[in-house]
C-alpha cells in the first residue's frame, strides 16, 4: 500500500497528463469523496453477490489513498488512528476508542 501511496503522492504533485489520479484532484475533493461513497456501494454489493470483492476493495482502497492525500491525513495519519485503536496501543495509556467509533 505504501508503493501505491507514493505513486499517488508522485501524481497529485506533478499532474501529468492522463493521470486519473490527477484529474480527480482537479475536479476536486468533493469529486474524490463522492468517489468514495460510490466505490464503497460497489464493495457492498460484490460483497453481497459474491463477484468482484477483491476488485471492488481495491478501488475503495486506492480512493480512499487519494481522499488522505488530498486532505493531508496521509498514510501515516491513517496508520496512527488504527494504532490508537489496538489493545497494545491501551496497554501503554494511550486512550481506548470504540472499534468502529461511532458518530458524533
Amino acid at each position: 500500500m505504501e508503493k501505491l501511496y507514493g505513486i499517488i503522492l508522485d501524481r497529485l504533485e506533478r499532474r501529468p497528463a492522463g493521470s486519473y489520479t490527477a484529474s480527480l484532484a482537479e475536479r476536486g475533493l468533493g469529486h474524490v469523496a463522492r468517489k468514495v461513497g460510490e466505490e464503497a456501494a460497489e464493495l457492498m454489493v460484490a460483497a453481497l453477490t459474491g463477484e468482484g470483492v477483491a476488485a471492488e476493495a481495491a478501488d475503495l482502497v486506492y480512493h480512499v489513498l487519494v481522499l488522505l492525500a488530498m486532505t493531508g491525513v496521509g498514510l501515516d495519519g491513517l496508520n496512527a488512528e488504527l494504532e490508537s485503536r489496538m489493545p497494545e496501543a491501551r496497554a501503554r495509556g494511550v486512550k481506548e476508542q470504540r472499534w468502529p467509533p461511532r458518530p458524533g
